[in-house]
């Protein structure tokens, strides 16, 4: 691109490598818009120096949700350094961080149930059936943190902690009327 972002060279490559710290490109065909037309070369081999690196290009192909936290650290690094969007990564990351967190504090709401002066009256099948629609409002609520967060622009840690804290907070409360 030029100076007024206008596309002035395009090139492919039928294939590259990654071989100390570089890209070899072969089979190039470079494609250049001039003042007085256009101009397509055919090259066999070229170098590309480029701060993009094959583990970079397996994170784009996969989903954020899947990647590990050091993956996803990188990746935002990557982004950030050019000047790209992380939050979607960013949420990523922090969800993943904050995960076993939610696990605990889902046990932690279990105890009320389990302790509660009416368990005798109230069934087992009604327990199971709370506790799974308590996991699944969890579960719904945390997905639309993310979702969320991304469209009012909340802060990515925010979105990915408030969940578990409103968990942690209607468990102390149900802990609170149980004792």
């Amino acid at each position: 691109f030029d100076d007024d972002a206008r596309l002035r060279t395009s090139t492919y490559a039928r294939s590259a490598s990654y071989v100390d710290g570089q890209w070899v490109l072969s089979g190039i065909r470079q494609t250049e818009v001039a003042e007085h037309g256009v101009v397509a070369r055919q090259i066999e081999q070229a170098s590309w120096n480029s701060v993009l690196r094959p583990e970079l290009l397996s994170i784009v192909a996969v989903k954020p949700e899947i990647l590990s936290v050091w993956s996803l650290v990188r990746y935002i690094e990557y982004l950030d350094s050019n000047n790209l969007e992380t939050r979607l990564y960013q949420h990523a990351m922090w969800a993943k961080i904050f995960y076993p967190a939610a696990t605990a504090v889902m046990v932690f709401l279990a105890v009320p149930l389990v302790l509660s002066s009416s368990s005798r009256s109230v069934s087992m099948g009604r327990r199971v059936m709370l506790g799974f629609l308590i996991g699944l409002a969890f579960h719904v609520i945390n997905t639309a943190s993310g979702n969320l967060g991304a469209v009012v622009d909340l802060s990515p840690l925010a979105s990915a902690a408030a969940p578990t804290l409103l968990a942690l907070l209607v468990g102390m409360v149900m802990l609170r009327r149980t004792a």
